[in-house]
């Protein structure tokens, strides 16, 4: 229904966190240019992080871009990078390339016998399904499906054609000849394989793929298209364009539980660092270098310690793994259709030899309560197209005792260009805090809306109960003495005041 697509798309957008803005944000709609780059920048499978339901429909971030901007706006989209490697980029066969589009034909058991349980058309061949099954009829892990369509290029092109699945196992035919086979079980790597193709001429292409895998199916058709001209020439194109959208990070496919992962930066779903891996960094460089300005939308599920990028690039924004409706969710804010009103959930550190080993299990020097470094961005932080001032940090009753009420009350303005909404916290601190006790810790927040060149009053009602804090016992309770409140629009920038409990 519309309902669950309009809260996708609410939930992406509030969930967008903008960390950097020199005034190039938002985008104006009638840009002539636009360079969309990065290895997920035409990516369906980031959108939707680990443990997902399949939607019947996700925009990636480029498509969301394009349905965005008016007619006379031209859209460049070079992938760039792979996410981890050097190696050679591949990149999914766009729909342009199967003018009649492509004929799906689903199998209820994993070696395509008997007849086929239903047909359906796609555009292109791009899909991922978790360790669900592609339509009610299937089942996890003992499915089969074929996919037949014409392919049809405008220009001769000498290049590579590759698979990439998950879960099972595939068969690539072009004119009714096995070009490749492989299986996800011992091929990890892809299998490419040299083709010539030539302009105009239809091309009869037929991909296979078994399914015997319940936990995780995927199967991606791919060319290396965009290597033909080369690097430097496609980076001319790129600074040909009026503003660049670099959407990088990394992926459920590189973090996340138990997994068969082993390059730099991660171990089997872990990170052993905080980087943006070195390819992609290698490459924003060059972006850099074109002297146009980078936006750099950041793909994540964790913290990155991304100091170059923060000191270098005109705006970043965390778009973590948005969902169906992030690409339209993430072109809402670029375009100023939305304004960014979320906050981080956890703190970016500059670097992880900031942090105690993994397997030190006490809260020293971790997370807001208890790091003392300098980090890069704090927990609750996220800016805004406004600028949002506090003021007038006061309480109603300055000694509390149990069975009594105090009203923290603050004046949030809105002195910026736009409408918008952002969230105010409220952290608490004992102020003779003993070695162990959190530095502050978020007790309350509210997201407000403020129209531009106005301002709201806040309330935060506290009662006897709000000022419990954990000691060493693991004790949960409330004990007697001087409190500080601190409000703020993130945990390191905070208005404090000072309550007793008696």
């Amino acid at each position: 229904s519309n309902t669950n697509a309009d809260l996708a798309l609410q939930i992406a957008r509030e969930s967008m966190v903008l960390l950097k803005n020199n005034g190039i944000l938002p985008i104006s709609k009638d840009v002539k240019s636009i360079a969309v780059v990065g290895a997920n920048a035409n990516d369906k499978h980031f959108l939707l992080g680990n443990y997902f339901g399949v939607p019947t429909k996700v925009k990636t971030i480029l498509d969301g871009i394009k349905g965005k901007v008016g007619v006379n706006t031209s859209i460049k989209y070079f992938k760039g990078t792979n996410l981890v490697d050097n190696g050679d980029v591949f990149d999914v066969i766009g729909s342009e390339f199967f003018p009649s589009g492509i004929k799906i034909e689903y199998y209820n058991n994993s070696k395509l016998e008997g007849e086929c349980v239903s047909v359906k058309n796609s555009s292109n061949i791009d899909f991922e399904w978790g360790g669900a099954a592609p339509i009610p009829q299937l089942s996890p892990g003992n499915f089969s499906i074929r996919y037949s369509g014409k392919l049809k290029v405008d220009t001769d092109k000498d290049l590579s054609l590759a698979v990439q699945d998950f879960g099972g196992s595939y068969k690539l035919y072009l004119d009714g000849k096995e070009i490749v086979s492989g299986t996800s079980v011992t091929d990890y790597d892809l299998k490419p394989v040299k083709v010539s193709l030539k302009k105009d001429k239809e091309y009869d292409l037929v991909l296979e793929y078994l399914c015997t895998n319940e936990w995780i199916a995927s199967i991606q058709l791919l060319w290396d298209e965009e290597q033909i001209h080369g690097e430097q020439h496609n980076l001319q194109e790129i600074a040909n364009c009026d503003v660049i959208v670099y959407v990088g990070g990394i992926t459920a496919r590189l973090e996340g539980e138990e997994m068969p992962v082993e390059v730099e930066g991660f171990h089997k779903g872990d990170r052993t660092n905080l980087k943006l891996p070195q390819p992609q960094l290698d490459y924003l460089k060059k972006l850099k270098e074109t002297g146009k300005p980078v936006v750099f939308l950041l793909t994540t599920g964790s913290t990155m310690a991304i100091n170059w990028e923060q000191e270098n690039l005109d705006a970043i924004m965390s778009i973590w793994y948005p969902g169906q409706e992030g690409g339209e969710a993430v072109a809402d804010v670029l375009f100023g259709d939305y304004n960014p009103s979320g906050k981080l959930p956890i703190t970016f550190y500059k670097s992880v030899e900031d942090l105690p080993d993994f397997e030190n299990y006490d809260m020293k020097g971790r997370t807001y309560k208890f790091f003392d470094g300098d980090v890069l961005y704090p927990f609750g932080y996220g800016l805004s197209y406004s600028q949002f001032e506090l003021s007038d940090v006061k309480v109603t009753n300055k000694k509390l005792k149990k069975d009594k009420q105090t009203v923290l009350k603050v004046k949030l303005a809105n002195s910026g260009k736009f409408d918008g909404e952002t969230v105010v916290q409220l952290y608490l601190t004992k102020k003779d805090r003993l070695n162990n006790d959190a530095k502050k810790s978020l007790i309350s927040f509210k997201k407000i809306f403020v129209k531009r060149n106005s301002a709201k009053e806040l309330e935060f009602k506290l009662d006897y109960d709000s000022f419990r804090t954990v000691n060493d016992l693991g004790e949960n309770k409330v004990v007697p003495g001087t409190y500080i409140l601190s409000v703020g629009l993130d945990s390191n920038n905070l208005q404090s005041i000072e309550a007793e409990v008696l």
